[in-house]
C-alpha cells in the first residue's frame, strides 16, 4: 500500500474538514429560512428526540463542551425554543424540553435537512452509500 503524506490533499485527514466546511455551508444556508444556526440546530434536535433530557445527555450526543452548550441552550430559551425545568429527582438539575414554538421551527428545519440527505444520497449508487456510512461509523466508534 501506497502510504499518504498527511499534506496530501486526498488523503483523509485533508478531505474530511474539506466536506464538512462545504457541507456546513449547504446547510447553513437552508437553516437561516428557519432562523437557527447550524450548532443551534443540532442542540434543539437533540431536545427534541429526547425530551427530558439534561444538558450532560445532550452535551454527549452532540459531542458540545459544556460552556458551548450552556451558550447554545440560553439562546435557544431566549428565542423561545426550548424550556428549563427542575429535575424532580435532582434539584441542581435541569431537564430541558422543546417549547410548541421549538417543536415547528424543529420540524421546519427536519424538512430542510431531509432534502439536503437526499441530494447526498443522489450522489451514490445505494449500496455505495451504505457502505460509506458503515466505514463512517466504524471510524467514528475508533476515533471516540
Amino acid at each position: 500500500m501506497n502510504k499518504i503524506k498527511f499534506d496530501d490533499e486526498n488523503s483523509i485527514c485533508w478531505l474530511f474538514p474539506k466536506i464538512m466546511v462545504l457541507l456546513r455551508k449547504k446547510i447553513q444556508k437552508r437553516l437561516n429560512s428557519v432562523g437557527l444556526l447550524w450548532d443551534q440546530w443540532i442542540v434543539l434536535s437533540q431536545v427534541y428526540r429526547f425530551e427530558g433530557t439534561n444538558q450532560k445527555n445532550i452535551s454527549n450526543t452532540s459531542l458540545k463542551n459544556e460552556a458551548s452548550l450552556t451558550r447554545t441552550i440560553n439562546f435557544l430559551e431566549n428565542n423561545n425554543l426550548v424550556k428549563r425545568e427542575n429535575s424532580k429527582k435532582d434539584k441542581r438539575e435541569f431537564l430541558i424540553y422543546t417549547t410548541d414554538h421549538g417543536k415547528k421551527i424543529f420540524e421546519e428545519s427536519e424538512e430542510i435537512m431531509d432534502e439536503i440527505q437526499m441530494e447526498i444520497n443522489e450522489i451514490f449508487h445505494p449500496n455505495d452509500l451504505k457502505a460509506m456510512q458503515s466505514l463512517l461509523m466504524e471510524l467514528f466508534e475508533n476515533l471516540e
